[in-house]
């Protein structure tokens, strides 16, 4: 299966059991556009905008594991997720995008 045809459940599952880079750039593609409309709406500032977009998608990387056990139910291992994503770069696909 694709990651285009992955749902978002999927694709945070993916990287938060494995650190897929490639699961967290599809959830960056599909999702950056609508952050950043928010962020620029809400902060009237572009440079401001760039940074929260970045924020959030940081955060997402740090909660991925314990997201996903929220809204699933299924149980990670938040602590090794964290240690294995933990110095993911994820404002570099932020940036890629933007």
């Amino acid at each position: 299966m694709s990651l285009q045809t992955k749902d978002d459940a999927e694709l945070v599952r993916a990287y938060a059991e494995t650190c897929s880079e490639p699961a967290f750039a599809e959830l960056v593609r599909r999702h950056l556009d609508w952050v950043h409309a928010v962020a620029l709406r809400q902060t009237g500032e572009p440079a401001l905008a760039h940074d929260v977009t970045q924020s959030v998608f940081v955060l997402l990387a740090r909660k991925a594991a314990s997201l996903f056990q929220r809204f699933s139910g299924d149980r990670l291992s938040t602590a090794r997720a964290q240690r294995v994503c933990g110095a993911f770069p994820a404002c570099f696909f932020v940036d890629q995008y933007l």
